[in-house]
């Protein structure tokens, strides 16, 4: 019984860690592409490469994507 108990709670300890590297990997992403996106002369698209390079490398979320808007006052 307490190995069980063990395993399990190594377990969820795991899981959470994991859901946690993956919201900073997301907002990491999501940062360098407004970074790139701001920056003069940045584009959108540009932007949105970057991020999806950066999820694309770290191979931690899969299906995500990245969409960057710009404005003329954004």
């Amino acid at each position: 019984m307490v190995i069980v108990s063990t395993l399990t709670l190594i377990m969820l300890i795991l899981h959470a860690s994991l859901f946690w590297y993956g919201q900073i990997v997301a907002t990491r992403a999501a940062d360098q592409a407004l970074d790139e996106a701001r920056v003069l002369n940045g584009t959108a698209a540009s932007g949105q490469d970057l991020g999806d390079q950066l999820v694309a490398q770290t191979g931690v979320l899969h299906n995500a994507t990245v969409k960057v808007t710009r404005t003329d006052t954004h």
